[in-house]
């Protein structure tokens, strides 16, 4: 079922929707809140407040775009709103568990996660949206409000960065 049809079926009050919603889409989210804080816990009640805050204003959602993408940037929202609640610019990659398992990957994983520690935060979150998230240029674009030739300009001159920077490293 598509995003627009099951909208439309919680707003007249078809309740199991709204658990196909947040069962398409939980995932995702969640992913995306825990890259950004490390936190599993942080990371499940800002992925809810996501969907709460989508549901409550449900009525005033307008259907342009992916809903998906207007889920991102709720989330996007409240990550903000709860670092500069703790004070804290960022939080650190390196805390993060590696991915891999292989020795010489992990050192590379962890050399990228420090890497990500040192990038501002939009750049972070380009290469979240772009790497971790899998997503098109378009959608970032949608996301962190910019033009689709700012965000593949960023992306190229952020690649080269993190090239040259590993590099070095290795």
């Amino acid at each position: 079922m598509n995003d627009r049809k099951t909208v439309k079926n919680i707003l007249t009050g078809e309740t199991e929707y709204v658990e196909v919603l947040i069962q398409k889409y939980y995932g995702d989210i969640y992913a995306y809140c825990y890259q950004h804080l490390f936190d599993k816990h942080m990371a499940q009640d800002i992925t809810q407040e996501t969907f709460l805050r989508f549901l409550k204003n449900l009525e005033s959602y307008k259907h342009t775009g992916k809903l998906k993408n207007y889920l991102y940037i709720i989330a996007k929202n409240i990550i903000r709103d709860y670092l500069k609640k703790q004070d804290r610019r960022c939080l650190s990659y390196s805390n993060a568990e590696p991915i891999v398992s292989n020795m010489e990957n992990t050192v590379l994983e962890l050399e990228i996660k420090s890497i990500l520690d040192s990038l501002e935060e939009e750049e972070r979150e380009l290469i979240i949206l772009r790497y971790y998230q899998d997503m098109t240029f378009a959608d970032i674009s949608r996301i962190i409000g910019k033009p689709m030739s700012t965000v593949k300009y960023s992306l190229k001159k952020l690649e080269k960065k993190i090239g040259d920077r590993l590099k070095g490293e290795y």
